[in-house]
């Protein structure tokens, strides 16, 4: 699916590189089932990372910072309801990218 070679030549993840993440909602690891994530554990998380940096590095800070720098986690916590119900699915879905 990904030509790491092509990405570092081109300095650019391809369409289908960028939807598949999104698809899987693999923007959504940290986030609770009732908004459309996984709901997986730091160490879950952790794993999925690795196994994608053994691919590319460009494709796994793709996927690590939308769950790991907290945007996610945070509205769930402090956000209110009507916020979450909006925000949450949307980062989940790959539809807003964090950064």
């Amino acid at each position: 699916m990904i030509d790491s070679h092509q990405v570092d030549r081109d300095q650019i993840l391809s369409p289908k590189v960028w939807r598949y993440p999104r698809e899987n909602k693999f923007m959504g690891l940290v986030i609770p089932k009732a908004y459309g994530g996984k709901v997986f554990s730091a160490y879950a998380h952790t794993q999925i990372i690795e196994k994608i940096s053994g691919r590319n590095s460009a494709a796994s800070v793709t996927v690590a910072v939308p769950n790991s720098l907290g945007p996610g986690e945070l509205l769930d916590h402090y956000d209110t309801p009507k916020q979450k119900a909006h925000y949450l699915p949307r980062l989940a879905h790959g539809i807003d990218i964090p950064t």
